[in-house]
């Protein structure tokens, strides 16, 4: 692919990855599934209705109730209530888990197997990967797996997750699970407190925010989930001293967040016209002469 010209504001992270060992976190949300699959369910909103519709599908839930769950989901997301949001996940979780645990991996493989993923973002993000950045994502897909030919690894692996942080192994980090470890998901309240308790996790996830600077990419309201926001609201402790993060968005995402006064202090937010110009804004920070990888510390 050519090299496309670069924003002032994004040379800091084409420096970044003109390291020898790049300290730069590409953070990737729904948005980039929902674009490479067309797939409502890619997103949590659709992934919640689509655990109604299974629900019903499997006469847990009758058509009349499902209808119902359905038209509250989209008023919790509409505009976007946390609170009301993680109620309705609970209640699809919880009604997907007991008395079976075994259904909830059921409805994974269901939504998720045989869900493929193509698009040139995708690509782009493969080619950053492939310059030294790592990936970590909040989605429960495989797609950043089959794009890039790297195993997901969950938060739940404490030693593999340390491991590709500390490039000792290759890894897609999944910080809310991956379907086909369903232990892993985190989807309602319940699966979020037990992510938040785990300590060794946590710890992790700070040194990355301390030690790397983040780019996110199709993140949308990620920045104010449970888990990566109370993360967030405790790195504000930090102030100036902290790395700077990039915010990839359409101009409209990005001028509302850069002028929210609770953002991160260093969050650099960047803005463009049309999802179609966003692949050549990750190429654009590409190192044009360097190879990667280097080799992983044995």
């Amino acid at each position: 692919m050519p090299k496309h010209l670069i924003s002032t504001e994004l040379v800091p992270l084409a420096k970044l990855l003109d390291k020898d060992v790049p300290r730069l976190l590409v953070v990737v949300g729904s948005g980039i599934t929902v674009g490479a699959t067309s797939a409502p369910h890619a997103s949590w909103l659709g992934l919640l209705k689509h655990g109604v519709e299974h629900l019903v599908k499997t006469r847990v839930f009758t058509i009349e109730h499902g209808m119902q769950l359905k038209a509250s989901l989209d008023a919790a997301f509409s505009p976007f209530n946390l609170t009301a949001a993680l109620q309705h996940a609970e209640l699809v979780e919880q009604s997907l888990t007991v008395p079976d645990p075994a259904a909830f991996a059921g409805w994974l493989e269901d939504a998720f197997e045989t869900l493929a993923a193509k698009s040139d973002a995708l690509d782009a993000l493969r080619e950053l990967q492939q310059a030294g950045a790592l990936l970590l994502t909040t989605n429960y897909d495989s797609s950043l797996s089959s794009v890039t030919d790297t195993p997901p690894v969950t938060w739940e692996e404490h030693s593999e997750f340390l491991r590709v942080i500390n490039r000792q192994r290759e890894g897609i980090l999944h910080i809310h699970g991956h379907w086909q470890r369903p232990s892993s998901v985190v989807l309602g309240k319940t699966s979020y407190e037990r992510i938040g308790s785990d300590q060794c996790f946590q710890d992790a996830f700070k040194s990355l925010w301390l030690e790397w600077s983040w780019l996110y990419v199709g993140c949308g309201d990620t920045l104010g989930d449970p888990n990566l926001g109370r993360l967030l609201e405790w790195g504000k402790q930090w102030g100036n001293g902290a790395l700077p993060d990039y915010f990839l968005a359409k101009t409209d995402k990005s001028e509302a967040l850069a002028k929210n006064p609770g953002k991160p202090a260093k969050l650099v937010c960047f803005g463009y016209q049309d999802h179609a110009e966003l692949p050549g804004v990750l190429r654009s920070i590409l190192p044009t002469s360097r190879c990667w990888p280097f080799l992983r510390v044995d």
